[in-house]
């Protein structure tokens, strides 16, 4: 049985209110669109990726990192997406 395909990424939160409601349901869209496994970890704490609710107690603010890992067909895909997103501010305007 073969393992299932992993990856990996980090990227720091560079909009100034962090993850609130809406850069939480952005990342979710993105988990829930891919087949596999998602999680965020955050100063130690770990959420779904593919939950609101456990994305928003992660609190990370400004400048907290968040680690992304995947597992699944299109990891590698996945984690590139959640990266790219964190690095351009979640798309939002300061």
């Amino acid at each position: 049985m073969q393992d299932p395909i992993q990856a990996s990424g980090r990227a720091v939160i560079v909009n100034s209110r962090g993850m609130h409601a809406r850069p939480c349901h952005s990342i979710a869209r993105i988990a829930l669109a891919y087949a596999g496994e998602v999680e965020v970890t955050c100063e130690g704490r770990v959420a779904d990726g593919k939950s609101i609710l456990e994305l928003m107690t992660l609190s990370a603010g400004h400048g907290c990192v968040l680690e992304f890992s995947a597992r699944g067909a299109q990891a590698q895909d996945v984690v590139r997406s959640l990266v790219g997103l964190v690095e351009a501010g979640f798309q939002e305007s300061d």
